[in-house]
């Protein structure tokens, strides 16, 4: 009876010590749990705060886009109201200038003729003529200004076909000079006062035209033109030593 009494308490004992070990099982699990549940909320939370992040700068760039779209047209509203009276303003001022250098310009060339045909030509008409003629070229430089920008701005395709010349201006300008020189002068063709107003016309026209398409051809190859280049050089040269 006694050795039965010994052999259930150690039974009792040995089935208490493993129900201990099972609480202490579920009691780890229950922490790792805890632990995993523990992460996911952070996980979540980090999430959702990244999310809210987002969203923050996502609304920042917005009302950013939406302020440069207000500077922008603010700029461009401004842009018009100071520009359009100005260019009405340049308008006027080119409108005024061909004006005055046409009627100058008309004055010269009545003069001019009338006095040819009138014989003998009278040299103080000629002389009044030609300081007329001297007076209307700059105006007449200025007007030929207004109406190239003007056409510039409002229609660029019309004058685009002379950028080439306008890269090489230098060069164009002593080339010119040198053609006329040698048609004009008496160490070439000595045409000077032998050649109808027409004739000088269009003579000047066609040498015009034709460098500007030599410089097309030039800037076809090269960057500059010969005598822009030239001046680089000695100026680079210079800025060097």
């Amino acid at each position: 009876m006694a050795n039965e009494n010994v052999t259930t308490t150690t039974a009792l004992i040995g089935l208490q010590g493993q129900l201990d070990n099972v609480r202490a099982e579920i009691s780890a699990t229950n922490a790792g749990l805890q632990n995993i549940a523990t992460l996911i909320q952070t996980d979540s939370a980090l999430d959702q705060q990244r999310l809210l992040q987002e969203r923050e700068q996502e609304r920042l760039l917005a009302e950013r886009e939406v302020r440069v779209d207000q500077a922008q047209e603010l700029q461009q509203k401004v842009s018009a109201a100071v520009t359009q009276p100005v260019v009405k303003l340049e308008q006027k001022l080119t409108s005024t200038f061909n004006g005055i250098t046409a009627a100058l310009t008309g004055l010269f060339a009545f003069f001019s003729v009338r006095n040819e045909l009138n014989q003998p030509a009278s040299e103080a008409v000629f002389l009044g003529a030609t300081a007329l003629a001297f007076i209307t070229a700059p105006l007449l430089s200025v007007g030929y200004v207004g109406l190239i920008l003007r056409a510039i701005r409002t229609r660029p395709r019309l004058v685009e076909w002379m950028k080439s010349a306008g890269k090489m201006s230098l060069t164009v300008y002593i080339s010119q000079s040198i053609f006329t020189s040698l048609i004009f002068g008496p160490w070439g063709l000595g045409l000077f006062q032998k050649l109808d107003m027409w004739a000088v016309m269009l003579t000047a026209i066609g040498i015009w035209l034709i460098l500007v398409y030599l410089s097309k051809l030039w800037l076809s190859r090269f960057s500059q033109g010969p005598l822009e280049w030239l001046v680089h050089a000695l100026t680079k040269n210079r800025a060097k030593s």
